[in-house]
């Protein structure tokens, strides 16, 4: 899929582009914009190799959900529209895992409080364990992210 595809389907979505040196820049369609129709052009679309990179600069959108929001398949990324999940690694945004963690952590933090555990609850728990394990997330990480969210400060360093 061409850039110029991409930029369509975004402006016949409603979201304002521009031109940048390296693509164009537009309103992000992620999820996270959702509550602001106004937001400014944090998405930063390119094309690298004949794959269309995106960028979302203010909340690390990922880039599949921006495409399903335009009506577009994820194929339409890469190359000839091939897609191959085997091939490709969908790799989440820093922005993504801290929000998982988070979450986790909360989930986590409610165990004291409950007093008896359904299935659900079991494995929410379970997941919840495997989630904060494998990306290290510590109380102080905890206490970090929720420092910056009640600052209202956006992502600085790089771990997740």
């Amino acid at each position: 899929m061409s850039l110029a595809n991409i930029r369509s389907a975004l402006e016949a979505s409603g979201f304002k582009t521009r031109n940048t040196s390296e693509g164009f820049a537009s309103q992000c369609s992620g999820s996270a914009h959702a509550h602001n129709s106004k937001s400014g052009l944090s998405l930063n679309v390119t094309d690298k190799d004949g794959h269309v990179l995106m960028h979302c600069k203010s909340h690390g959108c990922d880039r599949f959900e921006v495409v399903e929001n335009i009506g577009l398949p994820v194929s339409e990324l890469y190359p000839g529209g091939k897609f191959d999940r085997k091939h490709y690694a969908i790799k989440k945004s820093q922005q993504q895992i801290e929000n998982e963690c988070m979450h986790a952590w909360l989930i986590l933090a409610q165990i004291p409080s409950m007093t008896a555990f359904t299935e659900v609850d079991t494995e929410a728990i379970r997941k919840a364990h495997e989630t904060v394990k494998k990306h290290n997330f510590s109380s102080h990480d905890y206490q970090r992210v929720e420092a910056r969210k009640q600052n209202g400060v956006t992502r600085q360093d790089g771990r997740g």
